[in-house]
């Protein structure tokens, strides 16, 4: 192995290990990407064939009819030279667009549903708008069942806080993490009161659970707040279109659907300038996020000056079309 220009003494495999899987998997990544018979759907100027995670391979195929057959060829030379096999039962397939029906791929073994299909723990949908209700309504519901059951091993509230800090939150938030679009303020109203109903049994709170959510050197007992986390996720990403070097795929898109401007110009731009709902997500946690500092996300330095509602000619914010970038 050589790792960081170090060539390490010869070792012997006694089990397979992920870091050889991924070696060896991205031989098969490498066929599909080369294979121009298989179509992808294209994206930020680039055509976007499959996701890879460890084992987990999410496929986006465009002209399935056409695009498959060459695709499992692909995969069975694949598996003759490896020894990897696709597992149809555990492989399914969904129609993102009206123009794909079932017909194109039950021939082909995969199971075939509406909506509903899982990568990496998450559901997703040809609607955006569904998704974060397809994972979090189940979610919710599992994380009442569980915690009606541990209210009744009499835990002090220390204790039931750790259960939330450990088991709870962690579930909740990794949802949050991977949506990358707005979720209703309702879900959280739930989420608030499933865990009320389990801190103080179901009784009246007897402390504020603002007073909870700071760490326990600031007065409260670190009770985590989903909707800090909300906003901290998005700022992650957003943070990423500062690095002028940055080629992540969703950072290219995300710079060809602003053009003529850049995704931080329109943060700051009127909301009727932004219409796709990742992007009006992103404009919505920025303008929280200086809500919360009590600043105006359309009064810095940052800020674009074209469509910025804060300047405008009457009620018409400024745009000119010869000086705009």
């Amino acid at each position: 192995m050589i790792t960081n220009g170090v060539i390490s003494p010869p070792f012997n495999l006694t089990r397979a290990t992920p870091l050889l899987f991924n070696i060896v998997q991205e031989q098969l990544a490498i066929a599909i990407r080369a294979n121009t018979a298989i179509r992808g759907v294209e994206g930020g100027g680039k055509e976007h064939k499959l996701l890879l995670y460890a084992d987990n391979i999410l496929m986006l195929i465009k002209d399935p009819l056409n695009s498959i057959p060459h695709l499992m060829n692909t995969i069975q030379l694949y598996s003759k030279l490896s020894g990897c096999k696709i597992n149809c039962t555990k492989s399914e397939a969904m129609p993102i667009s009206g123009s794909c029906n079932s017909n194109f791929l039950t021939k082909f073994g995969f199971k075939w549903i509406s909506k509903g299909m899982k990568y990496l723990g998450i559901k997703i949908s040809s609607e955006v708008e569904e998704i974060p209700t397809l994972n979090l309504e189940p979610l919710l519901q599992k994380t009442k069942t569980n915690l009606d059951k541990w209210g009744k091993l009499k835990l002090t509230l220390w204790g039931k806080v750790n259960v939330i800090k450990m088991v709870v939150a962690p579930q909740f938030n990794y949802v949050l993490m991977m949506l990358p679009i707005t979720v209703s303020p309702q879900i959280f109203k739930r989420y608030d009161t499933i865990i009320k109903d389990f801190l103080w049994d179901r009784k009246r709170p007897r402390v504020k659970s603002s007073k909870m959510w700071p760490p326990r050197d600031k007065g409260g007992l670190g009770l985590p707040d989903p909707r800090l986390y909300y906003v901290s996720f998005e700022m992650a990403k957003l943070a990423k279109h500062w690095s002028k070097d940055n080629q992540l795929d969703w950072v290219i898109i995300e710079n060809k659907l602003s053009s003529p401007f850049t995704p931080i110009d329109r943060l700051s731009q009127s909301s009727r300038n932004v219409l796709n709902p990742i992007m009006s997500h992103s404009k919505e946690i920025w303008t929280k996020i200086h809500k919360m500092h009590k600043l105006s996300h359309c009064k810095q330095i940052y800020s674009s000056l074209w469509h910025n509602p804060m300047i405008s000619i009457g009620e018409t914010s400024v745009y000119w079309k010869k000086m705009a970038p």
